[in-house]
């Protein structure tokens, strides 16, 4: 009998700890896509601050 109660924990034990597990897995890629976004957005930033700083510099040296 107390072998069997023994596995039983052990058993629900286990399937807490698979269950931890996924959830850490799914945060872990939901924050993984936050920084994907979080860099594309940064990229197109420095993009548009590129570009909006050459216009400026253009139009600063010829009128």
């Amino acid at each position: 009998m107390e072998l069997e109660q023994c596995f039983i924990s052990t058993e629900r034990h286990s399937v807490t700890l698979e269950k931890g597990i996924a959830k850490m897995i799914t945060k872990e890629k939901r924050m993984d896509r936050y920084l994907d976004q979080m860099l594309k957005r940064g990229r197109w930033l420095l993009l548009t601050l590129f570009v909006a700083l050459a216009v400026l510099t253009y139009f600063s040296q010829n009128f």
